[in-house]
């Protein structure tokens, strides 16, 4: 696997990589109608500027997986047909092409405590109508796998400063989607 940045090698671990979906039309009006009714929610980076984003990778899973919402907006996103409460981390991006198996995917410091079984992480272009779903992990194994930076932190294997203290894994490093159930 080609790694783009040396100093990167040594974290691409696994062998995921991201899936390329479109995005519908309808997905796209199903997130923005959620994220008006929203707001801002507490301890939101980009004061609520993101969340149609963040809804909109809501919406591909559900429609992936015919998944329910939840009862429970604080601790999980979605409802698995099989129970499992899923926890979906979206990033908006103005990639045109799939993040690479080195791209991290991030958990922010507030929301470990949510009491969700997994973690399912997508990046979404904010220029074409497509998603890609770098996969999951359960929050047990995420935890336990992650790499933790503090806010002000310098990831040193690609120079990003942490704006939040959170914990990071790469994208070759998750589940693929195809094996949650």
């Amino acid at each position: 696997m080609a790694v783009s940045n040396a100093k990167m090698k040594h974290f691409t671990k696994g062998k995921n990589e991201a899936v390329e979906i479109m995005v519908t039309t309808e997905q796209y009006c199903r997130a923005e109608d959620r994220a008006e009714e929203l707001g801002i929610l507490r301890n939101s980076i980009t004061k609520g500027k993101s969340n149609g984003w963040g809804m909109l990778g809501e919406e591909i899973i559900r429609d992936l997986l015919n998944c329910t919402e939840s009862d429970d907006i604080y601790n999980y996103d979605l409802k698995t047909p099989g129970g499992m409460r899923l926890e979906i981390k979206t990033k908006k991006t103005s990639m045109t092409k799939p993040p690479k198996p080195h791209f991290e995917c991030s958990v922010c410091n507030h929301n470990p405590r949510q009491k969700c079984d997994a973690y399912v992480f997508l990046r979404v272009s904010t220029r074409v109508n497509k998603a890609w779903i770098c996969g999951f992990k359960t929050k047990k194994e995420f935890m336990e796998q992650a790499r933790f930076f503090k806010k002000g932190d310098t990831d040193e294997s690609n120079g990003y400063k942490v704006h939040a203290s959170c914990y990071n894994m790469n994208i070759s490093e998750l589940d693929p989607i195809d094996q949650l159930n």
